[in-house]
């Protein structure tokens, strides 16, 4: 929370207002910096949170005598037509690879040592930071599933291990076999490389590491797979690009929106109305049939 109200105050407040004394602000100058943002593509949302953290600046300033009132309450946020118009701030909209191009990409990391990694990656849909943050006693590959209860969280410059993103993000998933022997490779390897190399003991437990024996840092991340998918010849990757790439393939062989969410840990699916669900024992297992035959074409189909 401290993080993101120094980003906003930072990076909007003080660059859109900071020539202007607390008394003087008007709802007229807020109302200015929040079109200027969405005119710049930022979305509602962060545009919203700029307006909310104002606001509670206004109140803590009125609860101190430093202002008379809270203007960002009166300011209102753009038309919606303004969003629809901005030009895009350089970022890249995600994008999902077809089957052909995700088979190419797991076969250009197959030497290396993420690919695993990738193949988990696409046959559960986690987010980067749970991927990278799964340990050994999240894995059961003797039943096939892991479990997705934790994520990386950056506080104060400094990254921990904490919950998932979401209410529902702590999920079962039902493991397709081409992500079971990826696996049980990967932790051979792995437990090789630990004993010979002398990593550090503190992070034994993690299944995804750098070359070092250390977590995978985001930065580094984004490295991997975009070198991985530069050498598929596949174009431009994200590793957030792997979890559209799940919800595709799975939406495309026909799986409901509602066991989509449930398998990338949503509360919520924006595709049809609003579905809430919960799983408490039972593996979500929708990806495991149709990953395989994505993935491995050639296999027999199960019986």
């Amino acid at each position: 929370m401290w993080d993101n109200y120094s980003y906003v105050l930072e990076h909007h407040v003080v660059s859109g207002l900071g020539e202007h004394p607390l008394r003087t602000v008007s709802p007229e100058h807020i109302e200015h910096l929040l079109v200027d943002r969405a005119e710049k593509g930022f979305s509602p949302a962060t545009v919203r949170r700029i307006r909310n953290t104002l606001s509670q600046v206004f109140r803590w300033g009125v609860r101190r005598r430093q202002c008379n009132w809270d203007p960002a309450s009166f300011a209102e946020m753009p038309p919606a037509r303004v969003f629809e118009q901005a030009t895009s701030r350089g970022s890249r909209s995600p994008r999902a690879l077809t089957a052909d191009e995700t088979q190419a990409l797991l076969a250009a990391a197959e030497p290396t040592p993420h690919h695993a990694m990738l193949v988990t990656a696409v046959c559960t849909g986690a987010r980067p930071g749970e991927l990278t943050a799964v340990c050994d006693e999240d894995l059961d590959l003797t039943r096939r599933v892991l479990l997705i209860c934790r994520a990386w969280k950056s506080s104060g410059g400094f990254r921990h291990l904490g919950e998932p993103k979401t209410k529902t993000g702590t999920r079962t998933v039902a493991l397709p076999p081409i992500a079971v022997e990826a696996l049980r490779v990967h932790l051979t390897r792995q437990q090789s490389n630990r004993q010979a190399e002398r990593w550090p003991p503190e992070w034994d437990s993690l299944v995804f590491t750098s070359s070092a024996g250390t977590p995978i840092h985001p930065a580094n991340l984004r490295r991997i797979v975009r070198d991985l998918a530069e050498t598929a010849g596949v174009g431009h990757l994200t590793p957030y690009d792997l979890r559209h790439t799940a919800a595709s393939l799975l939406s495309d062989r026909g799986v409901p929106n509602h066991e989509l969410a449930d398998l990338l840990g949503h509360t919520t699916t924006r595709m049809v109305e609003t579905h809430y669900r919960h799983r408490l024992t039972e593996a979500i297992d929708v990806a495991v049939n149709p990953m395989e035959q994505i993935l491995r074409p050639d296999a027999p189909e199960p019986g």
